[in-house]
């Protein structure tokens, strides 16, 4: 194989076996090849729209939990903070 840059090897006409009336028809994908691939183009976007579009309801649900822990935690804290307060201490003399 010739590099790039470089011309191939010259070829003797009178013995090359190449006759361009016998040469393919350079074939073109038909009109289905090209709706097909589109389509699959466009279940894939779809499919990766719907996932992102799951992830992100995802996403909000956790915040969401996240969110609710936090007020749980504040308001454990707080009861545990009162009950200090509110129950008397042996030692207190004010008894």
């Amino acid at each position: 194989m010739p590099r790039i840059g470089t011309s191939p090897a010259p070829v003797d006409a009178s013995t090359s076996t190449y006759d361009p009336a016998h040469a393919p028809e350079p074939v073109a994908p038909a009109a289905s090849d090209h709706s097909e691939s589109g389509e699959k183009i466009v279940r894939v976007a779809f499919a990766r729209l719907k996932a992102l579009e799951m992830k992100e309801a995802e996403l909000k649900k956790l915040k969401e939990l996240i969110a609710l822990k936090e007020e749980l935690q504040a308001l454990s804290d707080e009861r545990r903070g009162y009950s200090l307060r509110s129950t008397p201490s042996s030692f207190d003399d004010s008894l």
